[in-house]
């Protein structure tokens, strides 16, 4: 078993908190994307943003949704 399987394991089990969150564990899914291009970094205020062809096209990965057990 790999250590994050242990770790998501060990958290199910855990019900010491009974917030939503925590009840909620076992249904949450971690979808990451490894950004290899050119981008632009604008600053807006205090926040960066991040631009370019390239981080457009990891966004829209981002944003969909995948049918299939990840």
């Amino acid at each position: 078993m790999t250590p994050i399987k242990a770790r998501e394991r060990e958290l199910i089990a855990c019900n010491a908190c009974l917030c939503e969150a925590c009840l909620n564990i076992p249904q949450l899914k971690l979808k990451a994307f490894l950004h290899v291009g050119q981008t632009a970094i604008k600053k807006i205020r205090q926040f960066e943003e991040l631009g370019g062809e390239d981080a457009f096209v990891i966004h829209r990965l981002l944003k969909n949704s995948i049918p299939a057990k990840e």
